[in-house]
């Protein structure tokens, strides 16, 4: 059981993190901006399924702030389930109908890619362990991921700092 621990908790976790967030988040802040940059492209095409044109640019704030916490590793539990509910909406009312190839595969990819994000946490290497680490070192006694001091940012305790 040790030995599953060390394996669950070390800094090549925290690497494996940053490499999920990065491939998850870059494509969410590159969507999102588009919509963005392209408002009325995206309003038509929101309005041809069925909703309200403001809902692309919703979703393109979303998809861009949800993508720049998970670059930057902040809110990754928040930012990993609204990415998973945006995808899980593209597959029921877009990409499902194309079928499993060429179709809706990247976008379950990445809901499922958001969702582990989500319940694995931000990772030693991402601006919520600096700061969990310039609050620790303050004496706030606010943790990284949770609001317990010793909760880390993998969510075993202070086990990835102990090993």
């Amino acid at each position: 059981m040790m030995m599953l621990k060390k394996l669950c908790c070390t800094k090549n976790m925290s690497l494996g993190l940053l490499a999920l967030r990065l491939a998850v988040g870059i494509p969410f802040v590159a969507h999102g901006w588009s919509k963005l940059a392209a408002m009325e492209q995206t309003g038509a095409f929101f309005v041809s399924l069925g909703m309200p044109a403001f809902m692309g640019g919703v979703i393109g704030v979303l998809e861009l702030v949800s993508g720049l916490a998970l670059v930057l590793g902040m809110g990754t539990m928040i930012a990993g389930y609204v990415l998973a509910a945006i995808m899980l909406v593209a597959i029921l009312l877009v990409k499902g109908k194309m079928g499993y190839l060429g179709g809706f595969e990247f976008d379950l990819t990445l809901l499922l890619a958001a969702v582990a994000v989500a319940n694995l946490g931000c990772g030693s290497h991402s601006a919520c362990a600096m700061m969990k680490g310039k609050m620790a070192s303050m004496k706030t006694g606010g943790g990284c991921c949770g609001m317990n001091a010793k909760e880390s940012c993998c969510g075993e305790g202070d086990a990835e700092h102990k090993m």
